[in-house]
């Protein structure tokens, strides 16, 4: 265990995060890599014409729930549309909705 009462240089602070010459600092370790996110985002619309486009003058539909499903098939969260943000934020991965 090393212990600083000083402030560290730039140079030892990326010794102890980071990989030297292709070897890991002795006693050091990588920081947790952080997941990656996506963003799921919820569109529900009178699709007056029948095109499948959510043209101009077609209104939004809200107060509709979506159950969101992990690979594995179990619950992540449910969400419900409203007038608001529409979006959720997930970790990467795979998913299945179902309204």
């Amino acid at each position: 265990m090393e212990i600083y009462n000083r402030a560290l240089s730039d140079d030892e602070i990326s010794r102890i995060y980071h990989y030297s010459l292709g070897r890991l600092a002795q006693g050091k370790c990588e920081p947790e890599p952080q997941p990656e996110e996506g963003t799921l985002c919820f569109r529900k619309f009178n699709d007056l014409n029948g095109n499948g486009v959510w043209d101009g003058g077609e209104p939004a539909l809200f107060g509709f729930t979506y159950n969101i499903y992990d690979s594995s098939g179990n619950l992540v969260t449910t969400f419900t549309t409203s007038q608001q943000d529409n979006c959720l934020r997930l970790p990467a991965g795979t998913y299945t909705v179902e309204e």
